[in-house]
């Protein structure tokens, strides 16, 4: 254990000394678009995932590197005011210094002009890596670290904007084309362009982006559900930009929709004022349009005053009854193994091809989270205690062959992947005795 930490602690001293930016070289922050002073500060509370309107031109990504280098710093610094001296707060310091050292380079290679173009996609596709592994680690603690969660959230927005404007989606219309060096991000198995889902994806963000302010200053009691909603909308969109497959990007997707339609009950439960409805009906409508993109079936539909029972069951999944559920407890617990889960899985899927049986590992990995997704999908619908404890079981063999495999590779080392899997496995036993 004082191995672990010790090792730990010296990758993170290593890493931030490392990344230490001089910011100073990258000149003004970007300014929100349509503003005439060039000098202004960038605005954090700025609610835009796209290009500013009109004609957009290279001449505009400089101030989108500056933003994203000055936020990644903002993120690392806020890290360490609020994780400090965790586990936790050590795995997304290392994390976030990576992430900072790729949005310096994009930075840097912004200021070149046409001579850095050419290098520009390259560290785009570093900041993503960086990025998603991240944001998976954040996930599972986002709710103890507020100022961190802004930053990750402004973050995505300024990379969105980048990705758009060099091309990565696939040029936009009217737009300037690709620059020199960008293929369009690929997700084997889409049925729809990856433009469509962006911006389908985009329009869901601002409109749960709307509602979770909406609420935070007017009805403080939906605060926290609609803070997991963001967080859940932010990964599924981090998503679009790694290396994913598509049944994955399904798989993610219905978890978010699960975690709206928990939403949409309390809200058709507690009949709040007719302005939360109006504010949550386009989160719904982008939902389902989203899901219409991705070949999901069933929809969301506002619920009725006083019912909780506004949602179209998922197909193939049985309606509520039964034994009593194991209760909250064991839900807040399984979403944590989620969460861990997907970070375990992004983690391997980038190292596969450098470890001994690594790509064993990423199928175990995404046959333990196809499980743990089943397992949820269960406990929201009230499916049988025993069924839960089935798939439980599989969950756990599945986590079984995948800590033989780490004991045969690793022989006692421990890295930040074997970490995260130590503490997904110790979640795994939780909700095996909360089952039993």
């Amino acid at each position: 254990m004082k191995t672990r930490v010790f090792a730990a602690g010296l990758c993170t001293f290593l890493v931030l000394v490392i990344s230490r930016p001089s910011l100073g070289q990258f000149g003004n922050a970007y300014p929100p678009p349509n503003n005439p002073n060039a000098n202004a500060p960038y605005n954090p509370n700025y609610n835009q995932f796209y290009p500013p309107t009109g004609a957009v031109t290279p001449q505009q990504l400089p101030g989108l590197a500056n933003a994203l280098a000055t936020e990644a710093q903002q993120l690392l610094d806020n890290l360490r005011y609020e994780l400090y001296g965790t586990f936790a707060g050590r795995q997304l310091e290392m994390r976030a210094g990576a992430v900072l050292n790729a949005a310096n380079q994009v930075a840097q290679n912004a200021q070149l002009g046409i001579a850095g173009q050419a290098q520009i996609a390259g560290a785009m596709n570093q900041f993503d890596v960086a990025f998603t592994e991240l944001n998976s680690v954040l996930r599972s603690v986002g709710g103890n670290s507020p100022r961190s969660s802004a930053s990750v959230d402004r973050l995505q927005k300024v990379a969105f904007q980048i990705r758009n404007m060099i091309g990565a989606y696939g040029p936009l219309p009217g737009g300037p084309p690709p620059l020199t060096g960008v293929l369009p991000i690929q997700i084997p198995g889409l049925p729809c362009s990856i433009r469509s889902l962006t911006d389908a994806t985009a329009n869901l963000r601002i409109a749960t982006n709307n509602y979770a302010s909406f609420v935070q200053n007017a009805f403080r009691t939906l605060a926290d559900s609609a803070q997991s909603l963001n967080e859940q909308v932010r990964y599924f969109q981090g998503l679009q930009s790694a290396p994913v497959q598509f049944v994955e990007l399904q798989q993610s997707f219905q978890q978010l929709r699960l975690v709206a339609s928990d939403v949409n009950t309390l809200l058709g439960q507690i009949n709040p004022p007719p302005q939360v409805i109006q504010t949550w009906a386009p989160v719904l409508d982008s939902l389902n349009r989203v899901a219409a993109l991705l070949n999901i079936p069933g929809q969301l539909v506002l619920p009725r005053p006083g019912i909780g029972g506004g949602v179209i069951v998922n197909p193939g999944f049985p309606l509520p009854g039964g034994d009593p559920g194991p209760g909250p407890a064991f839900l807040g617990m399984l979403n944590q193994a989620l969460a861990e889960s997907d970070g375990f899985l992004q983690g391997i899927s980038a190292n596969a091809s450098a470890v001994p049986g690594g790509f064993q590992f990423v199928a175990d990995a995404r046959n333990l989270r196809g499980s743990l997704l089943n397992l949820n999908q269960q406990v929201r619908v009230g499916a049988r205690r025993r069924d839960l404890i089935q798939t439980m079981a599989v969950a756990q063999n599945y986590a079984n062959s995948i800590n033989r495999r780490i004991a045969a590779v690793a022989r006692g080392r421990i890295g930040p992947n074997i970490a995260r899997f130590q503490d997904l496995a110790n979640m795994l036993n939780q909700l095996q005795g909360m089952l039993n």
